[in-house]
């Protein structure tokens, strides 16, 4: 009944839950991340710990980490909880880290999102990024991160919108938009994971990075829309074994799917699958509606392409419809 919890000394609170009565307001008041455990409950919300979502308040900054200190009680509680989020759209400025494996974040609605007038549209769960970093970062090596029904807003001051990392990791119903600098997601030695979601109004889509530990592989991607990119829908760096089934690719400015395989001599991209794929009025700025080429040293082992439509592409410019460079099979 309103009721608040006040930190008056250099402690912690442990709760050995369930809490009940499902309260929608601040109860927690005072704690820093992390200081703040509840045991054997559910789930756990962001108004709790003091965000509004009210799209006005900084629900987390340096004077108020309410979302952060959310996330922390969930990583810390036994068995682990999920963050749920409320039809509302919380604005932050300060990224969200998750450091723990299995973590899982819910919405109640997917929803839309206006990425010009800044709104919801409709009833949705949106977090809205107004910081100058990364909106969301997984730890190296945790895996089963999981997000859905979530909606996440970025702007131009923006690095990106989600650093994905680590074995089956989930995006399910999730949209990204408005990191028009950056990238929508970057996905860094990802495996086994499932996705569905739709990346548009950056400046990449999606992002499958390189390095030693950074490769994807094994990974199925249903369903995903990749649209009004500044840049490429995907850029793919190499990945292994990964599955695109029934993807929009449109009316992004370079290419619609870029595939480039970089100087490792551990690793060759290869044997990307794309069923059904849609590709329509992407390189509308320069290139090639799909790019596919190795480095120097390097090849592309394998794409196979099973139906779909590739219409109304390369609109501006004359570069035509792909680029095939050092592809070995396809």
């Amino acid at each position: 009944q309103g009721g608040v919890i006040n930190k008056s000394s250099a402690t912690s609170l442990t709760i050995n839950g369930p809490v009940v009565g499902n309260p929608m307001h601040q109860w927690l008041s005072g704690f820093a991340a992390g200081e703040v455990i509840i045991n054997n409950c559910e789930k756990v919300f962001f108004e709790w710990f003091g965000a509004l979502g009210d799209n006005s308040t900084d629900d987390n900054s340096s004077s108020n980490s309410a979302l952060q200190q959310a996330i922390r009680c969930v990583e810390g509680s036994t068995p682990m909880p999920y963050i749920q989020l409320l039809d509302k759209t919380y604005k932050y400025t300060i990224g969200l880290l998750f450091t723990k494996a299995w973590f899982v974040m819910k919405g109640t609605n997917g929803g839309l999102y206006d990425s010009a007038a800044l709104t919801p549209v409709g009833n949705m769960s949106c977090l809205r990024y107004t910081g100058t970093g990364v909106a969301i970062t997984t730890t190296a090596g945790e895996q089963g991160t999981h997000l859905e029904d979530v909606y996440l807003a970025g702007t131009s001051a923006a690095l990106g919108g989600l650093i994905l990392r680590g074995a089956v990791p989930v995006l399910n119903n999730v949209g990204i938009c408005g990191f028009t600098v950056g990238y929508g997601v970057k996905m860094q030695g990802v495996t086994k994971g499932h996705f569905h979601f739709s990346s548009n109004n950056n400046l990449h889509g999606l992002i499958l990075d390189y390095g030693a530990s950074n490769y994807v592989t094994t990974s199925y991607f249903d369903n995903c829309s990749f649209t009004w990119n500044g840049g490429y829908g995907v850029f793919d760096y190499g990945s292994a074994g990964t599955t695109f089934n029934t993807c929009l690719y449109q009316g992004n400015g370079f290419a619609g799917l870029r595939l480039e395989t970089q100087s490792d001599a551990s690793w060759v991209g290869q044997n990307m699958v794309l069923i059904n794929p849609h590709f329509e009025g992407n390189n509308v700025i320069s290139g090639y509606t799909i790019h596919i080429e190795g480095d120097t040293a390097l090849k592309c082992n394998g794409i196979s392409i099973f139906g779909g439509y590739i219409e109304n592409n390369s609109m501006t410019n004359s570069s035509g419809l792909m680029y095939l460079s050092k592809l070995t099979n396809m």
